[in-house]
């Protein structure tokens, strides 16, 4: 008996060291299920903020940033109609200016982002968009040195993180960066207390994005899984985690279609050139998964008579890059050129769902926003 027993010790052990060491990959695939919703001929087909909000009841809409009328439309995804419209005052009492960004806390509170992020205010709007509330970000005595709004955009996902009664804000850059202590000097993140009207800065600086004397991009995207925040730099094939909002950890999650070179942030306002150039766009957590998905568009090199704003909105290539949660890239996904839209897309539970109404596709319609859920598939080596 002892040697049987021995034996299937031994396949017990031999088995589940085996499986253990069974690298997973992964594949994002668009499924069958689409969300189709016609809008009126004076609504712009494209938005750089999208926001996927399920109510109390669980009715599910789509928020959609509309520029050309300063106003956020409500759709229902279930009727794809439109539910109600928030329009936001250029001025007077309930002036705000043109809107940035926006974050849902329900659908009566609304903050609002200025696109004017150097006045340092949010504001909270009702359904009907009157201020309920100011949050001056610039008169909080906490605020050691200038912290400067990041607008919470869909095109490059970053959007403030709620906890309770307080909100995790993002930074953005006030002026053009150049040596390693800019980025030293300056904060990530800070903590608005909704209750006591307080901005608490957190100490975690951004990473030095310095190479070879050259500053890249900046701008990041940011995603969180609740316990960890995750950052991705354009111009950076690292990510950058922290868990205690005081220090970073850095991991390499580099795409494998970097064809064209990166170019510095001095750089960025030649638009012909930030087309040609590859970078790193949105990134999302997958709480389904468990997993997270980060953007990489790819360069285009570019003919006499291309349209460089319509390239900008519409790239025309990208691969969404595959992470687990102990940050190893297990996957990356090469979607068709132009077929979608990686700068207008969202999470849901379902999964991740990706604009299919891009304006070089046949199937193109500015009357309608058109996206389309992708899913994971599993793979084993």
């Amino acid at each position: 008996m002892s040697k049987y027993f021995i034996f299937a010790v031994t396949c017990f052990l031999f088995y589940s060291c085996n499986s253990k060491n069974k690298r997973h990959t992964y594949e994002l695939y668009p499924s069958d299920q689409k969300i189709v919703i016609p809008i009126a001929d004076t609504i712009d087909c494209f938005s750089t903020c999208i926001k996927h909000y399920t109510d109390g009841f669980g009715h599910n809409f789509i928020a959609y940033l509309d520029d050309r009328t300063n106003s956020i439309l409500f759709f229902s995804v279930d009727s794809s109609k439109l539910s109600h419209i928030v329009n936001i005052e250029l001025k007077g009492p309930n002036g705000i200016g043109k809107v940035g960004g926006y974050k849902i806390i329900d659908l009566d509170s609304i903050i609002i982002c200025n696109k004017q992020t150097n006045l340092q205010k949010l504001y909270i709007v009702n359904k009907k968009g009157l201020i309920k509330k100011v949050l001056n970000i610039s008169d909080n005595p906490a605020n050691r040195k200038p912290f400067w709004v990041a607008p919470p955009l869909s095109s490059l996902s970053m959007d403030y993180v709620l906890l309770k009664n307080k909100i995790i804000l993002n930074s953005v850059f006030y002026y053009q960066p150049r040596t390693q202590n800019d980025f030293e000097d300056n904060k990530l993140s800070a903590v608005y207390d909704l209750i006591n009207d307080t901005l608490l800065v957190n100490p975690v600086s951004y990473p030095n994005l310095l190479v070879n004397n050259k500053v890249y991009s900046p701008f990041y995207s940011v995603a969180t899984d609740r316990s960890q925040f995750v950052y991705s730099f354009c111009g950076s094939d690292k990510l950058f985690v922290t868990n205690d909002h005081v220090s970073l950890i850095e991991y390499e999650a580099r795409s494998n279609y970097y064809g064209n070179k990166k170019i510095p942030v001095n750089e960025h306002h030649n638009m012909k050139k930030h087309v040609e150039s590859s970078r790193y766009s949105s990134i999302y957590y997958d709480f389904s998964n468990r997993l997270y998905y980060r953007f990489f568009i790819i360069g285009k090199g570019l003919n006499k008579d291309d349209n460089l704003m319509s390239i900008s909105r519409y790239p025309t290539q990208f691969s969404i890059i595959i992470i687990n949660t102990d940050f190893e890239v297990v996957g990356e996904t090469l979607l068709p050129e132009n077929e979608y839209n990686p700068r207008m897309s969202f999470m849901t539970e379902e999964g991740l769902y990706i604009s299919s109404n891009h304006i070089e596709s046949d199937e193109f319609d500015e009357n309608k926003i058109k996206f389309r859920l992708f899913k994971i598939r599993r793979n084993e080596k």
